[in-house]
């Protein structure tokens, strides 16, 4: 039996009808995609075997470096400057492309330690100076800031100290009865010259 002819594009709209997956047409169809997908393929490693020198094998296509690795004849007239009748084996033309990539790294590295030396011979001594003043401006804000804090809390302890002070006063002019009520601390609460103890708490 056929496979579904009428599909539900979106719910509550007009069905589109669609072709049978096993149709000539969509046979037709699936048929030109792999041809096209093959030519693409094929084209890519023509291109890729033919068309792309490679430093790693010798500065040829891989299908040239299949040639001299069999036969042992260099494809080219010339080797970074050196002639085919002049070359040796494989392994040596490896090693020196090897050799020269060493001494380009070894170059570049060399270039880029110059150019930071040159930087900070061209840094002026006031620019150094100036970016030392904004370190140190920097720094004194936080101590500021924590200066300030400090100094806030500095203000709440001796206000709660001072409030010790009242307590004890208090304490030492009340009636023998009163003290023996204070023993039990939900009994403070009813005094306000030991509200300090409200102020405290955050310390223990």
């Amino acid at each position: 039996s056929a496979v579904k002819s009428r599909i539900n594009r979106w719910s509550g709209h007009e069905q589109v009808p669609i072709c049978d997956a096993k149709s000539p047409l969509m046979i037709e169809i699936n048929h030109q995609r792999i041809q096209k997908l093959t030519e693409m393929i094929d084209g890519y490693m023509d291109e890729y075997n033919h068309q792309r020198y490679q430093y790693s094998l010798a500065g040829l296509t891989p299908a040239e470096f299949y040639i001299y690795s069999t036969t042992g004849i260099y494809p080219l007239d010339n080797y970074f400057g050196v002639t085919s009748r002049e070359l040796m084996s494989v392994s040596k033309l490896v090693e020196a492309r090897l050799n020269k990539a060493r001494e380009k790294a070894a170059k570049a590295r060399e270039a880029a330690r110059k150019k930071r030396e040159e930087r900070a011979l061209l840094t002026s001594v006031p620019g150094i100076i100036a970016r030392d003043q904004r370190i140190l401006r920097r720094e004194k804000r936080k101590w500021e800031e924590s200066k300030e804090i400090a100094e806030r809390q500095m203000e709440k302890l001796d206000k709660v100290y001072e409030g010790t002070k009242r307590a004890i006063r208090f304490y030492e002019g009340c009636p023998p009865e009163i003290k023996e009520s204070l023993r039990n601390p939900n009994n403070w609460n009813q005094y306000p010259e030991l509200g300090y103890v409200n102020e405290i708490g955050d310390l223990y």
